[in-house]
């Protein structure tokens, strides 16, 4: 019958974030034990990859933001909100302004008919 136990092949012999295996079967029919890597941190953020600080060093610009307004900062839902708000803030200035414009006509319309009233009496 075959051998089923795998041994550590590091110090530690407990499962811990960076002593972390996967067993995998050679070519010869032997199992054996690979070590796994330790994964970044997931950024929540999409099209961010996640990576150990020292891989992000050596990654390219364009895959350590995104590539939009406030790109790496704020998510997609952020930025839709800051640009709403604005566009609101703008929308609201303009129909501050037409509304002041057309009550100014407004006045002047009824100082017009006012001043014509007052002179056919006289």
């Amino acid at each position: 019958m075959l051998e089923r136990r795998i041994t550590y092949r590091r110090k530690s012999s407990y499962r811990t974030r960076g002593n972390n295996f996967r067993p995998v079967k050679t070519p010869g029919g032997k199992l054996v034990m690979h070590l796994l890597k330790k994964r970044g941190k997931d950024p929540h953020m999409q099209g961010i990859k996640t990576a150990r600080p020292a891989q992000k060093r050596t990654m390219s610009v364009c895959h350590k933001r995104v590539t939009r307004a406030y790109g790496g900062q704020l998510n997609a839902a952020e930025v839709k909100d800051r640009i709403m708000r604005a566009f609101l803030i703008d929308e609201f200035k303009y129909f501050k302004m037409m509304s002041k414009v057309t009550s100014d006509k407004k006045d002047k319309k009824k100082k017009k008919s006012g001043d014509k009233k007052k002179k056919s009496k006289d």
